[in-house]
């Protein structure tokens, strides 16, 4: 066994509270201009090391053992002083303990780590660290400079088109319904009174649908997706013993009339798309809920950016959408509702659902 140094780093806060986390330093006004600056550059380097940590599987090592870091090497086919090194960089933000025998072992915050967690975000680490995401995000300039996203060919689809044809279609079907399940908890407890269908418009792999549908037995569901997507969905909807209360449409937002319904759902999908896709998405969206005659109401689920130069997660994803997405952007409340007034809805209220994610309930205009 090597002679690593397992000697305990000195955490950057105190982790003795549960729940204890390292604060942005966006929050901390007291900092000097060059401190927000290289955090914001160091923030790289820590996201880098968390990826590697998922891509390495080291959280599934250390789900039920402690082991030294050279155990942990050996298990994850690493060099062993690289691995403690990673080790301890990720025992100083919390996500693994060490104790007193040069042992490591997973923390409630690094138990999120794992692929089969309550609340995982192995997906959303997996996919984000990914060579496709971080070239997407080292070609920033690129794609502002001609306006799309410059590693994701249009002709094949875009970012959609790419992830069909790479092997990273699971996992990124995985990220988006770990995305969705605090939103999904939260829509099917509010009310159905009077919904007999609930269509979800480009609903992934049908995690929204699907627990409407568990909390409300009356509810029948509709889910528009991609064919890849939908072939999908139909497998994870029947799984759950839902098929027989389920409609599968093949087809995609714009070339396929949406179904009719008297609750239609749209849960981040209009922050893909620039402003005219957005409106011709909704305009679909309206059609149903003229089918369905009065009382119909659109259910659309985004993040709303903040004031200009207010700071909150929802400005990375925005960042996001632009090195992704051709035309994508996060929008404020005021920007939805223009968008929805333009096609004939009125959004008549909107309501926090869960973090960082906004419920808009718009209906047709008198």
């Amino acid at each position: 066994m090597n002679d690593h140094d397992h000697t305990p780093t000195q955490p950057l806060n105190d982790r003795s509270a549960p729940g204890a986390v390292i604060p942005l330093v966006l929050d901390q006004p007291r900092l000097s201009p060059r401190e927000i600056v290289q955090d914001m550059m160091d923030a790289v380097a820590r996201f880098a090391a968390l990826a590697a940590l998922v891509q390495l599987g080291v959280p599934q090592v250390l789900e039920a053992r402690s082991l030294s870091a050279d155990e942990v090497a050996v298990r994850c086919k690493a060099d062993p002083d690289a691995m403690a090194h990673l080790l301890s960089v990720v025992h100083a933000y919390g996500f693994v303990n060490l104790d007193g025998a040069g042992g490591y072992a997973l923390t409630a915050l690094g138990g999120t780590l794992l692929p089969d967690a309550e609340d995982s975000m192995w997906a959303a680490i997996s996919v984000t660290g990914s060579p496709l995401w971080w070239d997407a995000a080292a070609t920033l300039d690129l794609t502002i400079q001609q306006g799309h996203p410059a590693v994701f060919d249009e002709v094949r689809g875009g970012l959609y088109g790419v992830l069909a044809d790479s092997n990273l279609a699971d996992r990124f079907d995985r990220f988006m319904a770990d995305r969705a399940r605090p939103v999904a908890r939260a829509l099917a407890a509010l009310d159905y009174t009077g919904v007999a269908t609930l269509v979800d418009l480009g609903g992934g792999n049908g995690g929204i649908l699907a627990a409407i549908m568990e909390a409300n037995a009356q509810v029948k569901g509709v889910l528009v997706e991609r064919p890849d997507v939908a072939a999908r969905a139909e497998f994870h909807l029947a799984s759950r013993g839902l098929g027989p209360r389920c409609e599968m449409i093949h087809g995609d937002l714009f070339t396929t009339d949406c179904p009719t319904g008297e609750r239609i759902i749209l849960s981040s999908v209009l922050h893909n798309y620039p402003d005219d896709q957005a409106i011709e998405i909704l305009s679909r969206a309206a059609d149903g809920l003229r089918r369905a005659g009065p009382g119909a109401a659109l259910w659309c689920i985004e993040g709303l950016l903040p004031p200009p130069g207010v700071y909150t997660p929802v400005v990375d994803r925005h960042a996001r959408m632009l090195a992704m997405f051709n035309g994508g952007a996060e929008r404020t409340l005021l920007h939805y509702r223009r968008l929805m007034k333009a096609v004939g809805l009125e959004l008549s209220r909107n309501q926090s659902l869960a973090p960082d994610q906004e419920l808009m309930i718009a209906h047709l205009a008198a």
